[in-house]
């Protein structure tokens, strides 16, 4: 920031120059120390937000064991619970293949229809 400042002084020092030239210098510098103000603070929030980022990360790699805080759990109700799990889990990985089989059966139909297997277009599938 006093880098353009004193890059300002000494242009304003030169006796070549006139008094709308000066102004012209000082609001060039204005603008610039101001934009430097600015990169810096953008700088500082991205630095923030790659930190943020990655502390979410962190957290989601961390283990997802459960602690029991008191009571008592029977195996039927760990079964239940693993159980619940795995449902999540295949629910999840079953989404993400129907999104990929969906865009597979459509391109299908695509080249059935190009080639003149098929004569009708189907209208789009929804798995």
């Amino acid at each position: 920031m006093s880098r353009f400042q004193k890059l300002s002084d000494k242009l304003l020092d030169l006796e070549v120059l006139n008094e709308e030239s000066r102004e012209t210098i000082r609001k060039l510098t204005k603008g610039s120390v101001t934009q430097a103000y600015l990169i810096e603070e953008v700088r500082k929030e991205l630095a923030a937000s790659t930190a943020a980022q990655q502390a979410r990360k962190e957290r989601a790699k961390a283990s997802r064991r459960r602690i029991q805080k008191g009571g008592v759990v029977s195996s039927m109700e760990l079964d239940r619970i693993s159980r619940i799990e795995k449902h999540t889990d295949d629910t999840i990985a079953r989404n993400r293949l129907r999104k990929t089989w969906r865009n597979v059966v459509n391109e299908f139909m695509e080249v059935a229809l190009a080639r003149g297997f098929i004569l009708k277009k189907p209208r789009k599938l929804r798995l």
